[in-house]
């Protein structure tokens, strides 16, 4: 996976046009102590149906869920956000790192699913190529050494 963050800043704005052409998968995020970036989303939310596709897999995070007596954006306002646009929605805290992990195995999931149908499920490998793999490799290996 590729990982670009434009912060949603208006100079990265021309150039991240580019970004989502070919882009599977993509995070909004705003920052719940911050009405302002909330208000934001729908607007981020068509820039990416207008740039990436409908295909695209977006998924909703709000970040500083860490901070919850600095919290500015309710609940209520965002169900009701996520259900009109119909997104999945994960809060995050990137400083304690609560449910980042959880936010990007879904985005991956979701990519993998919408992307990849045919893809083996997670942990379903074919022995048989896996075993060819691995004994080319060390033939690879040994023969790089030569005799002594």
């Amino acid at each position: 996976m590729q990982i670009w963050d434009t912060a949603g800043q208006e100079r990265y704005r021309s150039i991240a046009q580019n970004f989502y052409k070919n882009a599977m998968g993509v995070l909004i995020v705003f920052d719940l102590t911050d009405e302002h970036t909330f208000n934001n989303v729908r607007n981020w939310v068509r820039q990416t149906k207008n740039n990436a596709g409908e295909n695209v897999c977006r998924l909703l995070i709000g970040n500083k869920a860490d901070l919850k007596e600095n919290r500015a954006v309710q609940t209520a306002d965002i169900n009701e956000l996520v259900e009109d646009l119909n997104l999945k929605y994960f809060e995050v805290s990137a400083k304690s790192g609560e449910n980042v992990n959880e936010a990007f195995m879904h985005i991956s999931k979701e990519i993998k699913k919408t992307f990849f149908p045919n893809a083996k499920p997670e942990g379903k490998t074919d022995n048989a190529q896996t075993l060819k793999n691995t004994k080319r490799a060390k033939d690879d290996s040994d023969a790089s050494r030569g005799c002594c």
